[in-house]
């Protein structure tokens, strides 16, 4: 008559393998809480980014100068918007003027946070020209 069943140890190595394989989507699942966070993060600061700088041309020629604040949120989000004279390259008329819509500022936001043991940003530059003419 033969046998029927696993052996002891059978089941033991079945286990084994199989808590082994366990392991590696538990890795799995927290790279990608890790990556969903990322991405959460990113988004937040580009959207934040995205209404500072909406915020600072919806008045029309922005003022030149630097403003800067946080945003509550876990991790902080701090903020800076630093708005500049734009000086255009090589685009003169024949006065030797610059010519028209050349004139403007740049606009920088920079949102950053902390991330681990780094810090990230999120950068969105703009210029507004004010469309003087000469």
């Amino acid at each position: 008559m033969g046998k029927r069943g696993f052996t002891l140890l059978e089941v033991m190595i079945a286990v084994a393998v199989m808590g082994i394989g366990m392991l590696g989507l538990l890795r799995l699942q927290v790279i990608s809480i890790m990556l969903t966070d990322h991405a959460r993060l990113v988004s937040r600061a580009t959207t934040l980014a995205e209404s500072k700088l909406a915020e600072t041309l919806a008045a029309g020629q922005p003022e030149a100068g630097t403003t800067r604040g946080t945003m509550d949120d876990r991790p902080p989000l701090e903020w800076l918007v630093t708005v500049a004279d734009h000086q255009p390259d090589g685009m003169l008329d024949g006065a030797g003027e610059h010519e028209v819509g050349t004139h403007g500022r740049r606009v920088t936001v920079v949102v950053e946070w902390r991330e681990g043991r780094s810090r990230r940003e999120v950068r969105l530059v703009t210029l507004a020209l004010d469309g003087r003419t000469h």
